[in-house]
């Protein structure tokens, strides 16, 4: 990845534990840690001549296959984990739909629609999102 650059992401930031009263019992509920990204990195990636941002969690990499796709944004998940590993954007034909400024709204209303869908993973499509609108400045590296 050429001109990349990544952030380090604390878990705590993206969670917030809440509580469920399940008959006489209080319980307090958060996502798996391994639904949460430990890092995000973004930069262009010549080989497939496109922006990639990168999503690095517990565990490492999985086998990934395409979730969604359309002009111009690509969503790759875990074949197993069904978390969100990377967005693959098209630079070329954000510009030509006239976009290219609002690249992050576009890449969060993409995972926003994995969320809608009502996935196991909704905590981990919340928190990539969340990842993507605190750090913006992923796409700066993008020219």
């Amino acid at each position: 990845m050429s001109n990349s650059k990544t952030f380090r992401l604390n878990r705590r930031d993206f969670t917030k534990p809440h509580r469920e009263v399940r008959g006489d019992i209080t319980v307090e509920i958060g996502g798996s840690p391994y639904d949460f990204p430990e890092s995000v990195t973004g930069g262009y990636e010549d080989e497939l001549k496109k922006f990639v941002i990168r999503f690095n969690y517990i565990g490492g990499r999985e086998p990934l296959e395409m979730k969604d796709e359309n002009a111009a944004i690509t969503l790759w998940i875990g074949k197993t984990s069904s978390r969100l590993h990377e967005v693959h954007l098209d630079m070329d034909k954000l510009v030509e739909m006239g976009i290219r400024e609002r690249v992050a709204d576009r890449v969060t209303g993409a995972i926003r629609h994995l969320e809608e869908r009502g996935t196991a993973r909704r905590p981990n499509y919340e928190a990539t999102r969340q990842a993507i609108e605190r750090h913006s400045e992923l796409f700066a590296v993008s020219g």
